[in-house]
């Protein structure tokens, strides 16, 4: 009982249905009945959603700059990066260990951690999610070092899995974790500020948004 007033207390952290990775895309809200009865019409919104995205992040090519000089520099030397997500910042996280691996046959440089593992796949494992501690003993499990770079990725700021293995990589490494957070500064405070909680706090970390 005492938990759940708690919870009560501060239920308004937890409310996030106003921000925009919560809310369906408006190009894709017939999705599903073009795929059925137009899939190239389906297709080319599709791609068209990830033009958009990768537009965006054109656009702000300036200010990762030093990440992208980060990576090259932590590569060069030989060190190995991980990527750590959650549900679909996990499976983009997998997704580009893949990629590196098909681009880069035998190199292990680049690892990837997601909650809940491979049965997160299919769905979701909350009780994965949303401990600290997780991340940070997977992230150990894997052997993490102090030569090594972690980027850790979360839509909203506050996934406890997440936070605990960038804090983890903070304590370790000579090179300051990365956090990507997947919303903007104007979002965060539209859900009233709770979001970007104890990583982004953090003197270490290098959080993105």
């Amino acid at each position: 009982m005492r938990s759940a007033d708690e919870f009560l207390q501060q239920k308004s952290l937890f409310q996030l249905g106003e921000l925009p990775t919560e809310t369906p895309h408006p190009a894709t809200s017939d999705l599903s009945r073009w795929a059925q009865s137009d899939l190239s019409r389906a297709l080319q919104v599709m791609r068209g959603v990830d033009a958009t995205a990768l537009r965006a992040v054109l656009g702000r090519k300036k200010e990762l700059i030093p990440f992208f000089k980060t990576v090259a520099e932590t590569l060069e030397d030989g060190h190995r990066i991980f990527l750590v997500g959650c549900g679909a910042t996990g499976r983009l996280s997998l997704s580009l260990e893949f990629l590196w691996r098909k681009w880069n046959p035998g190199s292990g440089q680049v690892l990837s951690l997601m909650a809940g593992g491979d049965v997160a796949l299919v769905h979701s494992l909350e009780g994965f999610e949303d401990f600290p501690a997780y991340g940070a003993r997977h992230l150990r499990q894997l052997g993490f070092s102090a030569n090594d770079l972690l980027i850790g990725s979360t839509e909203g700021g506050e996934t406890p899995y997440v936070i605990g293995a960038v804090e983890e990589a903070a304590g370790v490494s000579r090179r300051p974790p990365v956090f990507f957070v997947l919303q903007s500064d104007r979002d965060f405070a539209l859900a009233g500020g709770a979001l970007a909680s104890r990583a982004d706090r953090s003197p270490r970390p290098s959080p993105l948004s």
